[in-house]
């Protein structure tokens, strides 16, 4: 039984590893998701009663909605919108000189 339920995968293979669904891909309009990103459960720990037998989890049915958005060539190893030169060299020549 599941705790909650997903949609971003249509089950397992014979390996266990899940099989992606290939319509919650991010769209132009949107793919709307279960769990949300930050997963359906985190860091409360689960508890389990001798008395009832029962087994408690906090659990939260949440969805993202994710969309593809125009893709731009990111030259490696650039990060960022913004750059700022060290003083005498050029904005990429300054990004390898921090690297090094």
């Amino acid at each position: 039984m599941a705790i909650v339920k997903l949609n971003w995968s249509l089950g397992v293979n014979e390996s266990g590893v899940p099989i992606p669904d290939a319509n919650k891909e991010p769209k132009a309009d949107g793919a709307l998701v279960s769990p949300a990103s930050l997963g359906a459960t985190n860091w409360n720990p689960p508890s389990y009663s001798v008395e009832t037998g029962l087994f408690y989890e906090n659990a939260s049915q949440s969805y993202s909605e994710f969309y593809l958005t125009l893709r731009r060539r990111i030259r490696k190893g650039m990060a960022g919108r913004t750059c700022r030169s060290i003083p005498g060299l050029r904005c990429a020549q300054s990004i390898r000189q921090l690297a090094m």
